[in-house]
């Protein structure tokens, strides 16, 4: 999820909140919340799709929104319980870690892993 900034976010909020009382969205629905953008619509879409909060019907074709997009149960929960906003903020508010850990070697390893090197360098 890290990949998506805050607009996205949003947008894809948007979007589950759209799902009325059938739990579907046609086509045509999309296109109207994305200001017939339908490159950003299928991208939002994708990215539903891929976190299991949707299933497309009847898609007619690869990189084509499909003529419904039905609401899952897990989306329905997932945006009762903040959605994707709650999830971005939460990302943004964990510390970031700028490199890998260091090993935590024993002093007694680490004196014979620099003996073993000093060695084969012919010191």
């Amino acid at each position: 999820m890290t990949d998506l900034n805050e607009y996205e976010c949003e947008m894809l909020d948007a979007v589950l909140e759209a799902f009325g009382v059938p739990d579907s969205l046609t086509r045509l629905q999309l296109l109207q919340l994305f200001d017939n953008d339908e490159a950003m619509a299928y991208a939002m879409v994708q990215a539903l799709a891929r976190e299991g909060l949707v299933a497309e019907a009847g898609k007619p074709g690869h990189y084509e929104l499909p003529d419904k997009l039905v609401l899952k149960p897990k989306g329905e929960k997932f945006l009762k319980e903040g959605g994707f906003a709650k999830r971005y903020l939460s990302e943004q508010s964990k510390p970031q870690q700028v490199g890998a850990p260091l090993p935590n070697y024993s002093s007694k390893t680490c004196a014979c892993k620099t003996r073993n090197w000093l060695t084969k360098q012919n010191y």
